[in-house]
Protein backbone atom coordinates (compact mmCIF):
# COMPACT_ATOMS: atom_id res chain seq x y z
CA UNK A 1 0.00 0.00 0.00
CA UNK A 2 1.26 3.47 -0.88
CA UNK A 3 3.77 2.20 -3.43
CA UNK A 4 3.39 3.07 -7.14
CA UNK A 5 3.78 -0.65 -7.79
CA UNK A 6 0.82 -1.48 -5.52
CA UNK A 7 -1.93 -1.44 -8.18
CA UNK A 8 0.30 -3.32 -10.65
CA UNK A 9 1.12 -6.08 -8.17
CA UNK A 10 -2.52 -6.28 -7.07
CA UNK A 11 -3.56 -6.65 -10.70
CA UNK A 12 -1.02 -9.44 -11.32
CA UNK A 13 -2.14 -11.28 -8.20
CA UNK A 14 -5.85 -10.96 -9.04
CA UNK A 15 -5.38 -12.11 -12.64
CA UNK A 16 -3.57 -15.20 -11.34
CA UNK A 17 -6.39 -15.83 -8.85
CA UNK A 18 -9.08 -15.42 -11.49
CA UNK A 19 -7.39 -17.71 -13.99
CA UNK A 20 -7.04 -20.37 -11.31
CA UNK A 21 -10.35 -20.15 -9.44
CA UNK A 22 -12.99 -18.82 -11.81
CA UNK A 23 -13.44 -22.15 -13.66
CA UNK A 24 -14.30 -23.77 -10.29
CA UNK A 25 -16.78 -21.04 -9.33
CA UNK A 26 -18.59 -20.42 -12.62
CA UNK A 27 -21.55 -22.60 -11.58
CA UNK A 28 -22.06 -20.73 -8.31
CA UNK A 29 -21.98 -17.09 -9.38
CA UNK A 30 -22.65 -14.71 -12.24
CA UNK A 31 -20.30 -12.25 -14.02
CA UNK A 32 -17.27 -11.25 -11.93
CA UNK A 33 -16.33 -7.57 -12.42
CA UNK A 34 -13.22 -6.12 -10.83
CA UNK A 35 -11.30 -2.84 -10.43
CA UNK A 36 -7.81 -3.53 -8.96
CA UNK A 37 -8.90 -5.57 -5.92
CA UNK A 38 -12.56 -4.50 -5.56
CA UNK A 39 -15.01 -6.89 -7.17
CA UNK A 40 -18.76 -7.15 -7.66
CA UNK A 41 -20.67 -10.26 -8.63
CA UNK A 42 -23.92 -12.14 -8.10
CA UNK A 43 -23.85 -15.32 -6.01
CA UNK A 44 -26.55 -17.83 -5.21
CA UNK A 45 -27.42 -17.39 -1.50
CA UNK A 46 -26.64 -20.99 -0.63
CA UNK A 47 -23.21 -20.74 -2.33
CA UNK A 48 -21.80 -17.68 -0.49
CA UNK A 49 -19.82 -19.60 2.13
CA UNK A 50 -18.51 -22.05 -0.45
CA UNK A 51 -17.31 -19.24 -2.76
CA UNK A 52 -15.59 -17.45 0.14
CA UNK A 53 -13.82 -20.61 1.25
CA UNK A 54 -12.47 -21.17 -2.27
CA UNK A 55 -11.29 -17.55 -2.61
CA UNK A 56 -9.57 -17.58 0.80
CA UNK A 57 -7.82 -20.85 0.03
CA UNK A 58 -5.77 -19.27 -2.76
CA UNK A 59 -3.13 -17.66 -0.49
CA UNK A 60 -2.51 -17.92 3.25
CA UNK A 61 -1.94 -14.18 3.67
CA UNK A 62 -5.03 -13.04 1.74
CA UNK A 63 -8.47 -12.85 3.38
CA UNK A 64 -11.48 -11.84 1.31
CA UNK A 65 -14.40 -10.08 2.96
CA UNK A 66 -17.80 -9.44 1.43
CA UNK A 67 -20.77 -7.14 1.68
CA UNK A 68 -24.31 -8.15 0.78
CA UNK A 69 -26.85 -5.94 -0.93
CA UNK A 70 -29.14 -3.93 1.35
CA UNK A 71 -32.66 -3.16 0.13
CA UNK A 72 -31.63 -4.33 -3.34
CA UNK A 73 -28.73 -1.85 -3.46
CA UNK A 74 -24.98 -2.16 -3.07
CA UNK A 75 -22.12 0.29 -3.60
CA UNK A 76 -19.18 -0.42 -5.90
CA UNK A 77 -16.51 2.29 -5.80
CA UNK A 78 -18.47 5.55 -6.33
CA UNK A 79 -21.41 3.82 -8.03
CA UNK A 80 -24.61 2.72 -6.30
CA UNK A 81 -25.92 -0.40 -8.05
CA UNK A 82 -29.68 -0.89 -7.74
CA UNK A 83 -31.39 -4.20 -8.53
CA UNK A 84 -34.78 -3.31 -9.97
CA UNK A 85 -36.78 -6.46 -10.84
CA UNK A 86 -34.98 -7.91 -13.86
CA UNK A 87 -32.75 -4.90 -14.57
CA UNK A 88 -29.81 -3.11 -13.00
CA UNK A 89 -29.81 0.66 -12.47
CA UNK A 90 -26.90 2.84 -11.36
CA UNK A 91 -26.45 6.23 -9.74
CA UNK A 92 -23.72 8.11 -7.85
CA UNK A 93 -22.79 6.73 -4.42
CA UNK A 94 -21.63 8.96 -1.57
CA UNK A 95 -20.43 7.81 1.82
CA UNK A 96 -22.67 8.73 4.78
CA UNK A 97 -19.92 11.07 6.01
CA UNK A 98 -20.01 13.15 2.82
CA UNK A 99 -20.77 16.79 3.69
CA UNK A 100 -20.92 18.34 0.21
CA UNK A 101 -17.89 20.58 0.80
CA UNK A 102 -15.68 21.16 -2.25
CA UNK A 103 -13.34 23.95 -3.38
CA UNK A 104 -15.15 27.09 -2.18
CA UNK A 105 -15.95 29.78 -4.74
CA UNK A 106 -14.31 32.50 -2.62
CA UNK A 107 -11.15 30.50 -1.92
CA UNK A 108 -7.75 31.79 -3.12
CA UNK A 109 -7.51 29.52 -6.16
CA UNK A 110 -7.71 29.92 -9.97
CA UNK A 111 -11.21 29.97 -11.41
CA UNK A 112 -10.10 27.18 -13.75
CA UNK A 113 -9.71 24.90 -10.71
CA UNK A 114 -13.20 25.80 -9.49
CA UNK A 115 -14.80 25.26 -12.88
CA UNK A 116 -12.83 22.03 -13.26
CA UNK A 117 -14.06 20.73 -9.90
CA UNK A 118 -17.70 21.40 -10.76
CA UNK A 119 -17.29 20.09 -14.31
CA UNK A 120 -15.84 16.79 -13.04
CA UNK A 121 -18.70 16.24 -10.58
CA UNK A 122 -21.34 16.96 -13.26
CA UNK A 123 -19.61 14.70 -15.79
CA UNK A 124 -19.58 11.89 -13.24
CA UNK A 125 -23.35 12.23 -12.88
CA UNK A 126 -23.90 11.88 -16.63
CA UNK A 127 -21.57 8.89 -16.85
CA UNK A 128 -22.83 7.00 -13.81
CA UNK A 129 -26.59 7.63 -13.72
CA UNK A 130 -28.38 5.03 -15.85
CA UNK A 131 -31.67 6.89 -16.38
CA UNK A 132 -33.24 10.33 -16.34
CA UNK A 133 -34.76 9.93 -12.87
CA UNK A 134 -31.42 9.25 -11.20
CA UNK A 135 -29.65 11.94 -13.29
CA UNK A 136 -32.11 14.69 -12.35
CA UNK A 137 -31.87 13.76 -8.66
CA UNK A 138 -28.07 13.81 -8.79
CA UNK A 139 -27.93 17.14 -10.66
CA UNK A 140 -30.24 18.68 -8.04
CA UNK A 141 -27.87 17.43 -5.32
CA UNK A 142 -24.85 18.90 -7.12
CA UNK A 143 -26.62 22.23 -7.66
CA UNK A 144 -27.49 22.42 -3.96
CA UNK A 145 -23.98 21.50 -2.78
CA UNK A 146 -22.20 23.99 -5.02
CA UNK A 147 -24.56 26.96 -4.99
CA UNK A 148 -25.65 26.83 -1.32
CA UNK A 149 -22.75 25.21 0.54
CA UNK A 150 -19.81 26.30 -1.62
CA UNK A 151 -21.37 29.60 -2.84
CA UNK A 152 -20.90 29.03 -6.60
CA UNK A 153 -23.02 31.32 -8.83
CA UNK A 154 -25.94 29.48 -10.35
CA UNK A 155 -24.95 30.61 -13.84
CA UNK A 156 -21.68 28.65 -13.53
CA UNK A 157 -23.56 25.45 -12.72
CA UNK A 158 -26.11 26.12 -15.45
CA UNK A 159 -23.44 26.91 -18.05
CA UNK A 160 -21.34 23.81 -17.37
CA UNK A 161 -24.37 21.55 -17.13
CA UNK A 162 -25.63 22.75 -20.53
CA UNK A 163 -22.18 22.27 -22.10
CA UNK A 164 -21.87 18.72 -20.78
CA UNK A 165 -25.45 17.82 -21.78
CA UNK A 166 -24.87 19.05 -25.34
CA UNK A 167 -21.60 17.10 -25.50
CA UNK A 168 -23.37 13.94 -24.29
CA UNK A 169 -26.15 14.35 -26.86
CA UNK A 170 -23.61 14.97 -29.60
CA UNK A 171 -21.74 11.78 -28.74
CA UNK A 172 -25.00 9.80 -28.82
CA UNK A 173 -25.75 11.09 -32.33
CA UNK A 174 -22.29 10.58 -33.82
CA UNK A 175 -21.63 7.92 -36.46
CA UNK A 176 -18.38 6.37 -37.60
CA UNK A 177 -16.75 8.21 -40.51
CA UNK A 178 -13.53 7.26 -42.28
CA UNK A 179 -11.54 10.46 -42.86
CA UNK A 180 -8.56 10.27 -45.23
CA UNK A 181 -7.31 13.76 -44.53
CA UNK A 182 -4.66 13.82 -41.83
CA UNK A 183 -5.52 15.96 -38.87
CA UNK A 184 -2.91 18.49 -37.85
CA UNK A 185 -1.16 17.56 -34.61
CA UNK A 186 -0.46 20.61 -32.47
CA UNK A 187 2.44 20.91 -30.08
CA UNK A 188 1.34 22.12 -26.65
CA UNK A 189 3.65 24.19 -24.45
CA UNK A 190 2.99 24.15 -20.71
CA UNK A 191 3.62 27.19 -18.51
CA UNK A 192 3.78 26.28 -14.81
CA UNK A 193 3.34 29.44 -12.74
CA UNK A 194 2.50 30.35 -9.13
CA UNK A 195 -1.04 31.57 -8.56
CA UNK A 196 -1.21 35.25 -7.62
CA UNK A 197 -4.93 35.95 -7.37
CA UNK A 198 -7.25 37.77 -9.77
CA UNK A 199 -4.63 40.36 -10.63
CA UNK A 200 -2.25 37.57 -11.59
CA UNK A 201 -4.93 35.91 -13.75
CA UNK A 202 -5.29 39.15 -15.74
CA UNK A 203 -1.51 39.29 -16.28
CA UNK A 204 -1.45 35.64 -17.39
CA UNK A 205 -4.33 36.22 -19.80
CA UNK A 206 -2.41 39.11 -21.37
CA UNK A 207 0.71 36.93 -21.52
CA UNK A 208 -1.17 34.14 -23.30
CA UNK A 209 -2.51 36.60 -25.88
CA UNK A 210 1.07 37.73 -26.51
CA UNK A 211 2.27 34.14 -26.82
CA UNK A 212 -0.44 33.39 -29.41
CA UNK A 213 0.98 36.07 -31.69
CA UNK A 214 4.49 34.60 -31.36
CA UNK A 215 3.93 30.85 -31.62
CA UNK A 216 3.47 29.13 -35.00
CA UNK A 217 -0.06 28.02 -35.93
CA UNK A 218 0.71 24.39 -35.05
CA UNK A 219 1.71 25.30 -31.48
CA UNK A 220 -0.52 26.10 -28.51
CA UNK A 221 0.14 27.20 -24.94
CA UNK A 222 -1.50 26.22 -21.67
CA UNK A 223 -1.01 27.67 -18.19
CA UNK A 224 -0.93 25.42 -15.12
CA UNK A 225 -0.89 27.00 -11.70
CA UNK A 226 1.22 25.71 -8.81
CA UNK A 227 -0.79 25.08 -5.68
CA UNK A 228 0.24 27.11 -2.64
CA UNK A 229 -0.12 25.18 0.59
CA UNK A 230 -1.00 27.13 3.72
CA UNK A 231 2.14 25.72 5.37
CA UNK A 232 4.25 27.54 2.79
CA UNK A 233 3.16 30.86 4.33
CA UNK A 234 4.39 29.94 7.80
CA UNK A 235 7.95 28.90 8.59
CA UNK A 236 7.82 26.48 11.53
CA UNK A 237 11.54 25.72 11.40
CA UNK A 238 14.32 27.71 13.02
CA UNK A 239 15.55 30.49 10.78
CA UNK A 240 18.64 29.47 8.83
CA UNK A 241 21.68 31.71 9.08
CA UNK A 242 22.09 33.62 5.81
CA UNK A 243 25.62 32.24 5.43
CA UNK A 244 24.25 28.67 5.28
CA UNK A 245 21.51 29.34 2.71
CA UNK A 246 21.95 27.62 -0.65
CA UNK A 247 20.17 27.18 -3.99
CA UNK A 248 19.50 30.89 -4.35
CA UNK A 249 19.83 34.10 -6.36
CA UNK A 250 21.53 37.10 -4.78
CA UNK A 251 22.79 40.63 -5.31
CA UNK A 252 26.08 42.06 -4.07
CA UNK A 253 26.88 45.78 -3.98
CA UNK A 254 30.22 47.55 -3.85
CA UNK A 255 30.98 48.62 -0.24
CA UNK A 256 32.07 52.08 -1.39
CA UNK A 257 29.08 54.38 -0.68
CA UNK A 258 29.89 56.56 -3.70
CA UNK A 259 30.14 53.69 -6.20
CA UNK A 260 26.74 52.06 -6.69
CA UNK A 261 28.10 49.11 -8.70
CA UNK A 262 26.12 45.92 -8.32
CA UNK A 263 26.31 42.28 -9.40
CA UNK A 264 23.50 39.69 -9.52
CA UNK A 265 24.26 35.98 -9.47
CA UNK A 266 22.99 32.52 -8.59
CA UNK A 267 24.53 29.59 -6.76
CA UNK A 268 23.68 26.05 -5.68
CA UNK A 269 26.24 26.21 -2.87
CA UNK A 270 26.10 28.01 0.45
CA UNK A 271 26.17 31.77 0.28
CA UNK A 272 29.23 31.77 2.55
CA UNK A 273 31.26 30.16 -0.26
CA UNK A 274 30.09 32.74 -2.80
CA UNK A 275 31.03 35.60 -0.44
CA UNK A 276 34.58 34.24 -0.19
CA UNK A 277 34.85 33.98 -3.98
CA UNK A 278 33.62 37.54 -4.61
CA UNK A 279 35.92 38.91 -1.90
CA UNK A 280 39.09 37.49 -3.45
CA UNK A 281 39.18 33.71 -3.75
CA UNK A 282 37.88 33.65 -7.34
CA UNK A 283 39.99 35.67 -9.79
CA UNK A 284 37.23 35.48 -12.41
CA UNK A 285 34.65 37.16 -10.18
CA UNK A 286 33.41 40.42 -11.73
CA UNK A 287 33.00 41.90 -8.27
CA UNK A 288 36.56 41.00 -7.29
CA UNK A 289 37.88 42.44 -10.59
CA UNK A 290 35.94 45.63 -9.81
CA UNK A 291 37.62 45.76 -6.39
CA UNK A 292 41.09 45.42 -7.99
CA UNK A 293 40.36 47.98 -10.73
CA UNK A 294 38.90 50.65 -8.44
CA UNK A 295 40.73 50.03 -5.20
CA UNK A 296 37.42 49.90 -3.36
CA UNK A 297 37.10 47.70 -0.25
CA UNK A 298 36.46 43.98 -0.68
CA UNK A 299 32.87 42.84 -0.21
CA UNK A 300 31.62 41.22 3.00
CA UNK A 301 28.41 39.58 4.21
CA UNK A 302 26.68 42.92 4.80
CA UNK A 303 26.98 43.74 1.06
CA UNK A 304 24.98 40.65 0.03
CA UNK A 305 21.20 40.35 -0.28
CA UNK A 306 19.28 37.15 -1.03
CA UNK A 307 16.74 37.81 -3.82
CA UNK A 308 15.23 34.35 -4.25
CA UNK A 309 15.54 30.81 -2.91
CA UNK A 310 13.82 27.41 -2.73
CA UNK A 311 13.70 26.68 -6.46
CA UNK A 312 12.11 23.30 -7.19
CA UNK A 313 13.78 22.54 -10.50
CA UNK A 314 16.93 23.97 -9.05
CA UNK A 315 19.39 24.79 -11.80
CA UNK A 316 16.88 25.71 -14.48
CA UNK A 317 14.69 27.94 -12.30
CA UNK A 318 17.69 29.61 -10.68
CA UNK A 319 19.04 30.52 -14.10
CA UNK A 320 15.66 31.88 -15.20
CA UNK A 321 15.35 33.90 -11.98
CA UNK A 322 18.86 35.31 -12.41
CA UNK A 323 18.16 36.32 -16.01
CA UNK A 324 14.89 38.04 -15.07
CA UNK A 325 16.53 39.91 -12.20
CA UNK A 326 19.37 41.09 -14.46
CA UNK A 327 16.80 42.25 -17.00
CA UNK A 328 14.84 44.17 -14.34
CA UNK A 329 17.64 45.65 -12.19
CA UNK A 330 20.34 46.17 -14.89
CA UNK A 331 23.36 45.64 -12.60
CA UNK A 332 26.49 47.30 -13.98
CA UNK A 333 28.88 44.40 -13.27
CA UNK A 334 26.98 41.59 -15.01
CA UNK A 335 28.78 40.71 -18.21
CA UNK A 336 28.47 36.91 -18.22
CA UNK A 337 28.51 35.33 -21.65
CA UNK A 338 26.31 32.28 -20.91
CA UNK A 339 23.03 33.82 -19.82
CA UNK A 340 19.64 32.13 -20.23
CA UNK A 341 17.99 33.59 -23.37
CA UNK A 342 14.60 35.15 -22.70
CA UNK A 343 13.31 35.27 -26.26
CA UNK A 344 9.76 36.10 -25.27
CA UNK A 345 10.88 39.35 -23.65
CA UNK A 346 13.65 40.20 -26.10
Amino acid sequence: MGSPLGPVLAGIFMVSLENTLMPKLSEHMGPWKRYVDDTITTIKPRSIEYVMSILNSFHNNIDFTYELENNSTISFLDVLVIREKETIETTVYRKPTNNGIYLHWESFAPITWKRGTLRTIIQRAYRVCSNKKHLEKELHKIENDFTKINKYPFWIFNQLNNEIRKHQNKNCNEILVNCDEEQAIKTEHMLVLPYQGKRGEKVIKSLQNTIKTILPSDHTSKVIYNSNKLSSKFNIKDKTNILHLNDLTYSVSCPDPTCGSQYIGETARRLNERIKEHSGRDNKSHMYKHTLDTGHPAVSQSDFKVLGQGYRNRKYKRKISEALLIKELRPSLNRQENSVPLQLFN
